[in-house]
Order: structure tokens, then C-alpha cells, then sequence
């Protein structure tokens, strides 16, 4: 019983922090509507290697209740600039994009070949919120025991929450076609709907750190 309950909170784990709209699966769905199914779920993989290791960190870090806590901060802090010059990022590709006729741009996407799982990877990096999520949520879950000290525990922790959120990823992938028919102005415009997604983000994060803690 309290390894599904483990299990249940990985899952759990993986939802809250990729389920929503946001800049990870934005990309998934963006690189799928651009180099087909096989590339997003690379492409996907990529960002779960790297969400598995933060979710790591933070289980460490939540193990021991604080100890890591100066580190966190700075992690949060320095998330903000990175997040704002993504934002700006995004919204120049995205400026860049209206300024293109949409079957040249089909072309040259279908042209290039990148390495999707390294461009996952670097993405998923950039996610400097993910460790300070899972620092805090494995605090409250070792205070109320669900999580212990066992190996096993955290290693199903986080393996479960590694597949929950390939498995939102994957969701995502599958669901772009559909999204492409029936939201076109979304499709149209996501690179401006992920730069408003980090600007957001940066700002919020930006009002907790600077004025809501003072």
C-alpha cells in the first residue's frame, strides 16, 4: 500500500508540473506539427531525461528538509532572467514567422534535421523552476510519510514521475494534428503563446521573490 501510494504521488508529481499548457509541451506539440510523431517523442525523451534528474535534486534536497535551501533560492532567482530572455526569444521567432509565407516555412522546416533529444535536453535545462518544484512538494511528502529514506521509495518516486510526464508528452504529440485542425490561430501563433507563457511565468516569479516575500 505505500508503494502505490509513492506511486500515485510520482504520477501526481509529473502532472502538476507538465500538464498544463506551458513552454515544455508547447515544443512537443510545436516540433511534432513540424518533423512528425517520432521527432516529438525524441524530442520528449530528451526533456524526461533531464525532468528525472531535477526530480532527483529535489527528492535530495527534500530528504534533508532545508539543507539545500540558499541553493534553491538562487535557483529561483536566477530563473527569472533566463525565463524573460526565452520570452524574448519566442517572440522574435514568432515576429519572424509573420513575416514568412507559411508554405516556405513548412519547407524549411522540413529540410532541417536537428537532434531533437539534445534540443530537448538543452530546453528542459532551462526549466530552472522544476528543481525548486519538487524540492518543495518532496518536503511535504516526507513530512507526511509518504516518502522515507528507502532507496526504493524515491527511485520509484521519481521513475514514476518521469513516466507520467513522458506519458502528458506523448498525449500532447499525438493530440497536435488535432490541435493544428481545430485551434489554427493557436498553432499559427505558438511561438508568441510560449513567449507569453515565460514572460508570465518570469513575471510571477519575479512578484514572489521581489515583492510578495518583502
Amino acid at each position: 500500500m505505500d508503494l502505490l501510494l509513492v506511486i500515485l504521488a510520482g504520477v501526481g508529481a509529473a502532472l502538476g508540473a507538465v500538464l498544463g499548457p506551458g513552454m515544455l509541451n508547447m515544443n512537443v506539440i510545436k516540433t511534432r506539427l513540424s518533423y512528425g510523431k517520432r521527432a516529438a517523442l525524441i524530442f520528449a525523451a530528451g526533456i524526461i531525461t533531464v525532468f528525472a534528474a531535477q526530480a532527483s535534486v529535489g527528492v535530495i534536497g527534500g530528504q534533508y528538509l532545508g539543507i539545500n535551501q540558499a541553493f534553491i533560492e538562487d535557483v529561483k532567482v536566477y530563473a527569472i532572467p533566463v525565463f524573460f530572455a526565452l520570452a524574448l526569444f519566442f517572440f522574435y521567432r514568432g515576429y519572424r514567422k509573420t513575416q514568412e509565407d507559411d508554405d516556405e516555412e513548412d519547407e524549411d522546416d522540413a529540410e532541417e534535421n536537428p537532434n531533437h533529444y539534445l534540443r530537448g535536453l538543452s530546453l528542459a535545462v532551462m526549466n530552472l523552476l522544476a528543481i525548486p518544484y519538487f524540492y518543495g512538494l518532496t518536503v511535504w511528502l516526507f513530512q507526511g510519510g509518504t516518502l522515507t529514506n528507502t532507496l526504493i521509495t524515491r527511485i520509484v518516486f521519481v521513475a514514476t514521475a518521469a513516466v507520467g510526464a513522458y506519458g502528458v508528452f506523448t498525449a500532447y504529440a499525438l493530440a497536435a494534428p488535432w490541435v493544428k485542425r481545430n485551434a489554427r490561430p493557436i498553432t499559427r501563433n505558438i511561438s508568441f503563446l510560449i513567449g507569453g507563457l515565460l514572460f508570465l511565468g518570469a513575471s510571477v516569479q519575479s512578484y514572489r521573490m521581489f515583492f510578495a516575500e518583502g
